[in-house]
């Protein structure tokens, strides 16, 4: 055996330092999210929101969500945006019904199963940002070349550092973020 070793050792090198340095990575990314906790602040987003041509509008004031309608001009998006809000607790997302609004010009109303909580801040209070992962930079060498990692393309995560959280149920790459619901 060591005879083997000694004739083939660029051989027996060219096999073991690439799986050696796998290893390492999947060391180091298993490492990098060791002790973060699961977030625990609920999330409000909308899915199917397209500001810039659709005439539905959320606003969080005071607290408080607000939806409005404005008549868009003709033939622009006036497809009814989805709204949702991620419970960590429940590791669920539960959509909330959008009240029916006339189609008059500047119809508005306010979304009461919100409450009056909502933190329109970038992080949460438990550290995690809410992000759209297809816009996370999540393609690598490795799914560039052989392919791979589209399960994450049209979905939404919550992020604190290295460690990523899918957010159930919302599969549209017109994820937006509304607020934390803070109870």
């Amino acid at each position: 055996m060591k005879h083997f070793f000694k004739e083939n050792f660029v051989l027996v090198a060219g096999i073991t330092l690439p799986l050696a340095l796998a290893l390492v990575f999947f060391i180091a990314t298993r490492v990098s999210v060791m002790g973060v906790e699961k977030p625990t602040t609920a999330v409000i987003f909308t899915t199917g929101y397209y500001q810039r041509t659709a005439g539905y509008n959320f606003q969080v004031e005071n607290g408080q969500l607000t939806f409005s309608y404005s008549n868009p001009a003709q033939d622009y998006n006036q497809e009814k945006p989805r709204l949702f809000i991620y419970e960590p607790d429940k590791d669920a997302s539960r959509e909330i019904e959008l009240p029916s609004l006339d189609t008059k010009e500047g119809s508005s109303a306010i979304i009461e199963e919100t409450g009056q909580n909502i933190d329109t801040k970038e992080q949460s209070p438990d550290g995690f940002t809410f992000e759209a992962a297809y816009s996370s930079g999540r393609s690598n060498i490795m799914t560039d070349i052989f392919g791979g990692g589209s399960r994450y393309r049209d979905n939404c995560v919550l992020r604190k550092g290295g460690y990523r959280h899918d957010v159930p149920q919302a599969r549209d790459y017109s994820c937006r973020f509304i607020g934390w619901y803070t109870e």
